[in-house]
């Protein structure tokens, strides 16, 4: 037999082949859905790579053995029995066609081959065009970011251990963001993407990319390409890469969600990016592909559900398993008598009755069920409803408590503000006349207060850059008995361009509360703060890098420089509050 006849039957049976090992792995492929609905992401794209690879080995398998059968002149067949010895074969007709199917492989496997290849044309100039369109996208109309983004690119890198030097560009071409190339890996920005949205969205979108480098998925998104461009009709093989590509879309949106650690933050940068989307170059990888994962992504991320089978696909999963069973019989090279045949078309009648018999029984329990689970809700309403006029009881006596002790308290206030605006007034009074009458300094007793400080300017500052309140103060120096330098305290917020309705009042109440939350401050007497991008001082004393790094994600936006409250500052020196 010439080699090129070889070569034809060869691939003609591994073809022929790889549809029942298709369905097998899309078979294995549903189980593993099935089974791993509480995994992780990783663990499920782990083995969906796996069996992925498996079914590419057994087809390199089956077309090594077909081709050396040619070669010992073995002849190709489906290994079925070719004569019947004694008894009665089971199911002969079925035999007889598959034994139709062999002889009919064998005399068209040139055509067949023909066929296929013209398709496999056809779709290779598909993927070459692919090709074309990544080298056009690297290497046109792109431009490049900021120091700012270049920066940040490379934080994130580090903080997903990322050890590669990533390219980050602006594109005219690019309509979504996109990862391309394997040694020299590329980020591809739409051009105005990153002016327009939040930092942290665009952060979250960047982590989603850098994933993708990270997991080296270019190289294996590669390897889907070249298989569904072989094994095109085939549809297990089809929907097996399908699940991969889900898979490892889930496994990228885990990354960026465990480093940015706020889920809705990328959920609300799946949605600003449907906008993007747009058909793109099929060999990189994007941040979001089809429209329909859009409210899945959102749901897996938000509940940590995984993907599961749906009716339709649990039904064709049924099917296939049905026709991978009788073929398997079919096949069987087992002589059976006809009293055995009996026999067993009688255990299999049995087999179905015992079958029917718990459907029935199974659908009465589900039946039980769900009129327990409807008693049971109902209970649970009525519960719930006195729990609510409970709690409304409770919180009608705590508003009247709470009203009464905050009169109580606004009064006591009242009283002490005056008491004290009193003493300080006395003090203010104290200290003019010394100065006009040359009055020596008072000395003060031990067990008597000498002046802390009195107020001679205040300003209120309303600006794009500014929302602050500074008080200026002469502050007594105790061992020269005379007031001294001055000095500022500042409350509000500093910035660029800050919003009109800023309330600057609540925001340093939330952090004061939050501050007392974190036993920073045990209360807000005398409390002076600073928060920013760079630190937290409190009274003075730098806190640690876990609460600022904590309470800075909460309170400062990317606009604010500083979030200050009473602090402190020499008026010579004003800089050090920025």
């Amino acid at each position: 037999m010439m080699v090129n006849d070889l070569l034809l039957k060869a691939t003609a049976w591994t073809l022929a082949h790889s549809v029942w090992q298709g369905l097998i792995a899309a078979l294995l492929a549903g189980m593993i859905i099935l089974m791993t609905k509480k995994s992780t992401a990783a663990l499920r794209y782990r083995l969906l790579a796996v069996l992925f690879v498996g079914f590419l080995f057994a087809a390199g398998l089956t077309f090594s053995y077909e081709f050396g059968n040619g070669e010992n002149g073995a002849g190709m067949s489906l290994n079925l029995p070719l004569q019947q010895q004694s008894g009665t074969l089971i199911n002969i007709d079925t035999l007889e066609a598959f034994h139709g199917v062999t002889d009919f492989l064998n005399a068209h496997s040139a055509a067949i081959v023909m066929i296929w290849f013209l398709f496999f044309a056809i779709k290779f100039f598909g993927i070459f065009n692919g090709f074309v369109q990544v080298y056009r996208i690297r290497n046109y109309r792109n431009f490049p970011v900021s120091d700012y983004w270049n920066r940040r690119v490379a934080e994130l890198s580090a903080s997903i251990s990322l050890n590669k030097t990533i390219v980050l560009l602006e594109s005219s071409i690019v309509k979504m963001p996109s990862v391309t190339g394997f040694f020299k890996p590329m980020i591809l920005i739409p051009i105005g993407l990153l002016a327009h949205l939040p930092h942290d969205q665009a952060e979250a979108i960047l982590l989603h990319e850098l994933a993708h480098i990270k997991r080296k998925d270019y190289l294996i998104n590669l390897l889907q390409h070249v298989a569904e461009l072989i094994f095109f009709f085939n549809p297990g093989l089809l929907w097996l890469s399908s699940l991969l590509r889900e898979e490892r879309e889930n496994c990228c949106d885990d990354i960026a969600v465990a480093v940015i650690e706020n889920k809705a933050q990328l959920v609300h940068a799946l949605v600003s990016f449907e906008e993007y989307r747009f058909e793109k170059a099929t060999l990189s990888l994007g941040f979001g592909q089809k429209k329909q994962h859009l409210l899945g992504r959102a749901k897996r991320i938000l509940h940590n559900s995984n993907h599961s089978l749906g009716r339709f696909e649990k039904t064709l999963l049924t099917v296939g398993f049905l026709a991978i069973g009788i073929g398997f019989m079919a096949c069987s090279s087992r002589n059976l008598s006809g009293i055995e045949i009996s026999a067993i078309q009688k255990d299999r009648e049995a087999v179905v009755a015992d079958q029917e018999q718990m459907r029935i029984q199974m659908d009465q329990e589900n039946i039980d069920r769900t009129n327990k689970d409807t008693q049971m809700q109902i209970r649970d309403t009525e519960m719930q409803a006195k729990d609510t006029e409970t709690q409304a009881r409770d919180t009608e006596i705590q508003a009247r408590e709470n009203e009464a002790h905050a009169d109580e308290y606004a009064h006591a206030e009242a009283k002490r503000m005056a008491a004290e605006d009193k003493r300080r007034q006395a003090e203010v009074t104290a200290a003019t006349n010394n100065a006009m009458y040359n009055y020596p300094p008072v000395a003060y007793k031990s067990n008597e207060s000498a002046p802390v400080s009195k107020t001679t300017r205040t300003v209120t500052t309303k600006t794009e850059s500014a929302q602050t309140y500074e008080k200026e103060e002469m502050v007594y120096d105790s061992q020269r008995q005379e007031y001294g330098k001055k000095v500022s305290y500042k409350s509000g917020v500093s910035g660029q361009k800050l919003p009109d309705n800023l309330d600057v009042d609540d925001l340093t109440n939330d952090i004061i509360s939050d501050l007392i939350s974190e036993r920073v401050i045990n209360t807000n007497r005398n409390l002076s703060f600073k928060l920013s991008h760079m630190n937290l001082i409190v009274n003075g004393v730098e806190q640690p890098a876990s609460v600022h790094k904590k309470l800075s994600a909460k309170y400062v936006q990317p606009k604010y420089t500083a979030i200050v409250y009473n602090f402190a500052y020499p008026t010579d020196n004003k800089e050090c509050i920025k």
